[in-house]
């Protein structure tokens, strides 16, 4: 069975299937590093990204912070 008979059954007996898709990614999104999740999911490391940052992850955030202490540090 297919992903689209898959969802369209869950449909029709109320199951949202999209919406817990959605909000199982959001949580992935906001838990792993994008180069992560860009590699777990197979998405692009832009998509992932801006997932993470929707989801209020600050890893990217933190990795590039730290990155820049670290030349500074090293200048």
């Amino acid at each position: 069975m297919d992903g689209a008979s898959i969802t369209a059954r869950l449909n029709r007996i109320g199951i949202k299937a999209r919406a817990g898709r959605n909000t199982a990614l959001m949580e992935l999104a906001g838990e792993l590093p994008a180069v992560v999740l860009s590699g777990l999911l197979g998405i692009h490391i832009n998509t992932a990204t801006l997932w993470a940052q929707e989801a209020g992850n600050i890893c990217p955030g933190y990795a590039a912070e730290v990155a820049r202490r670290e030349l500074r540090k090293n200048r």
